[in-house]
């Protein structure tokens, strides 16, 4: 915690000094940082996200600068480029005296949920206990596409449901907001996170196997990384449940969690949807494409994005679910079309009349003999 610290620049820095004191957002932060939020005079409230690394690289200097400078520049380079992406108000340190000084980067604060918040809540439901619909997936699926494609040709390649916030209005999803650029890579420049080097950082469940190791991993760089996780995503939207859920208490840093990932994910993700209608059939095929374990034969973030966009109209977005699958797996409900709700009414409603009608004659002569035994 820094319970009253206050954001402050040095001449390295950049940006307005005016910032604090500094409270815990309810949002999760990143494996190498916390997320707080500040009032700032200049911008009201803020995001401020607080780097926590200790290293320091051959050259002596602390690897939190580093890492923080070259986020704070993808940040720029994200906005630059249409947006999408919390703009970058400040960078500077934070914490009481030259012993807890710690990098920061003071951002647009964007009110909404991330993925896996607006999943386990039924924010996307309207509150209901049920998941998204396809519709509504693919939409969130193919803003976050036109999120991506705003900052080419940087690759995420660390995309998760935390990594993406969701915003909407009354009536629909209003935007996709990408928060995270720690792993990013710029395929021009082939620039990594500084002090990462090649150590394999991704989250298992959604990351792309060549991220980890395999016949693969010089490709670790491509936009294909993006795809993968993108498909893993709408997985997880769909069925309220991470793919590849043997891979959660796995440690990818080792060589032997590495190599357990990349074994884990030569085939495709498995599909287990319930329903049948053609946005759920559409669905199903995008996501065994992104999770193919070659990362040639993966679809391109551009056709994704008119793909997503396709199946979103088939499924009708805001409509009623074709089948919602619960995070406990136990319960699914199906919702049925009007045609067939009235279909199965009227058949109800037959059987009981019928049966009711061929009850008559038996219930008379009953009570007629009862009537005989009585006089």
């Amino acid at each position: 915690m820094i319970p009253s610290a206050t954001f402050r620049a040095d001449s390295y820095w950049r940006g307005p000094t005016r910032m604090g004191p500094l409270r815990r957002a309810d949002a999760p932060g990143g494996g190498f940082a916390n997320l707080y939020t500040a009032f700032s005079p200049d911008y009201g409230t803020v995001a401020i996200k607080v780097f926590h690394h200790t290293e320091r690289d051959v050259a002596g200097f602390a690897l939190d600068r580093r890492v923080a400078d070259f986020e704070y520049t993808r940040l720029c380079q994200m906005n630059g480029a249409g947006g999408h992406a919390p703009a970058p108000l400040a960078i500077g340190t934070v914490g009481e005296g030259d012993a807890d000084r710690r990098v920061a980067i003071a951002m647009e604060y964007i009110e909404g949920v991330n993925i896996e918040q607006a999943v386990e809540g039924g924010w996307l439901t309207g509150g209901s206990r049920g998941l998204p619909n396809t519709g509504v997936v693919a939409d969130v699926c193919s803003k976050a596409c036109a999120a991506l494609l705003s900052c080419s040709p940087v690759s995420n390649r660390d995309f998760s449901p935390r990594s993406l916030m969701v915003r909407r209005d009354a009536h629909a999803i209003r935007d996709v907001v990408v928060v995270d650029f720690g792993q990013s890579v710029d395929s021009r420049s082939s620039m990594v996170t500084p002090g990462m080097g090649n150590k394999r950082l991704a989250t298992p469940c959604f990351g792309a196997p060549e991220v980890f190791g395999g016949p693969f991993y010089h490709q670790r760089n491509s936009r294909a990384t993006d795809s993968y996780s993108i498909g893993c995503i709408a997985y997880y939207m769909r069925t309220g449940r991470p793919p590849f859920r043997a891979l959660m208490c796995v440690d990818p840093t080792s060589p032997e969690g590495a190599a357990s990932v990349v074994a884990a994910k030569r085939a495709p993700i498995a599909i287990e949807f319930v329903g049948g209608s053609e946005a759920d059939s559409m669905l199903a095929d995008v996501i065994r494409s992104c999770t193919d374990f070659c990362p040639s034969n993966r679809p391109s973030i551009s056709s994704l994005e008119t793909v997503f966009r396709e199946i979103a109209a088939a499924g009708g977005v805001g409509s009623e679910a074709v089948a919602g699958i619960h995070p406990d797996n136990k319960t699914k409900d199906v919702t049925l079309p009007d045609a067939c709700r009235r279909a199965v009414v009227s058949v109800a409603v037959g059987l009981v009349c019928g049966g009711v009608t061929a009850l008559l004659p038996l219930a008379f002569e009953w009570v007629s003999g009862t009537v005989c035994l009585l006089f």
